[in-house]
């Protein structure tokens, strides 16, 4: 499929915007599939997607977030729910989607084993999981991962997983840093606020001036910092799974 323009979407950090542009190119979406995006957050790459495939469900656990979602404007085929990951998956989920997208999520739930098996059981055979998540770093979320512990993560599932160990080159890791600062500036955290649903619902609800300043920020960055993607690195921060169902 075509590359979306992520630069241009709203609401979304430059991590996220390299790790979708990542995403999307394993995905390889096409018009006659279904795709859910685990842990969707404010909704734009569910969007994004909508361009791609015939149905696109995003699910996350924060109801604030899921109901300003569903009541706005947004394409036909898209849906929106709040869905807790470490729970069992909806029956209407069950084997129902060709593809499956989880960004930056497993740092956060307080079962990453089960979250994997959520994944799983919504996806038909030979279904394809894409899944991101921060390894060797204890700055993000809550849960701490190593090389170790994700190959024992994917032991305990019957995914046949393809594991990347990628890297952010130094001034791109640079320019995400100030993206985190500005965005705690505009949307201070919680306390105890584990999923940043909080964080996610403030910036969702700012006035229209503030997005497009946001957007032309994050465009400004991504920009400049394009050359520093994730690249294979045996000491990365971050992991890259590309799975299927058997």
């Amino acid at each position: 499929m075509a590359l979306p323009k992520l630069a241009h979407l709203p609401l979304m950090p430059t991590t996220c915007l390299r790790l979708s542009r990542m995403v999307f190119e394993q995905l390889h979406v096409s018009r006659d599939e279904a795709v859910i995006d685990v842990g969707c957050g404010s909704g734009a790459s569910v969007v994004t997607l909508s361009k791609y495939a015939k149905e696109v469900v995003g699910i996350d656990i924060s109801g604030p977030v899921v109901e300003y979602l569903q009541a706005r404007p947004k394409p036909d085929n898209v849906k929106f729910y709040a869905v807790d990951v470490t729970k069992d998956p909806p029956r209407e989920f069950l084997d129902k989607f060709d593809k499956c997208l989880c960004v930056d999520v497993l740092e956060h739930v307080e079962n990453p084993v089960k979250a994997v098996e959520f994944c799983q059981n919504v996806l038909k055979s030979q279904g394809l999981l894409v899944m991101t998540f921060p390894i060797n770093n204890v700055r993000h979320g809550t849960n701490y991962f190593t090389k170790e512990t994700v190959d024992d993560l994917l032991k305990k599932t019957d995914l046949k997983a393809d594991l990347r160990l990628l890297k952010l080159k130094g001034f791109g890791a640079l320019v995400d840093r100030l993206y985190d600062y500005v965005q705690r500036v505009l949307a201070p955290p919680r306390e105890g606020d584990r999923f940043e649903d909080y964080t996610c619902f403030q910036m969702l609800r700012k006035p229209r001036r503030i997005h497009f300043f946001y957007r032309l920020g994050i465009s400004i960055l991504f920009g400049i910092s394009r050359n520093s993607l994730y690249h294979q690195d045996k000491a990365g921060n971050r992991v890259l799974i590309i799975a299927r169902k058997g």
